[in-house]
């Protein structure tokens, strides 16, 4: 059974601070972002306990000043790319130290290592 959902995901702490601004003057979508590729998972969407994927979600990932938790993910010092936006930092993988952490480690972790 293939079902269609329609739902909204904001990407990154900056997609949601511009995103009434963005679309002000629809159809022309007015932001610096710019998003090739994005995978989203429906997972166990039937309550099954048997056989099931775990999947773990990183929030902080890009995030260049507001982190979900700060201290598990390191800020660095300067962000990256502020003078596009009239000094605002953009979201981007080298704002701060979870991606490379991550890439660091290889392709798959086990989620029972997950703090």
């Amino acid at each position: 059974m293939s079902t269609t959902r329609t739902a909204h995901f904001f990407l990154s702490h900056y997609n949601r601070e511009v995103y009434e601004t963005a679309l002000e003057n629809l159809p022309q979508i007015n932001t610096l972002f710019h998003l090739e590729n994005i995978e989203v998972w429906i997972t166990n969407d039937r309550n099954e306990v048997l056989d099931v994927r775990d999947i773990v979600a990183f929030a902080d990932l890009g995030e260049p000043t507001r982190l979900t938790n700060p201290t598990a993910v390191q800020r660095f010092p300067t962000p990256r790319y502020q003078e596009i936006c009239d000094g605002r930092p953009l979201p981007e993988n080298g704002a701060n130290d979870l991606y490379g952490r991550l890439v660091a480690q290889g392709r798959t972790c086990a989620t029972s290592t997950v703090r």
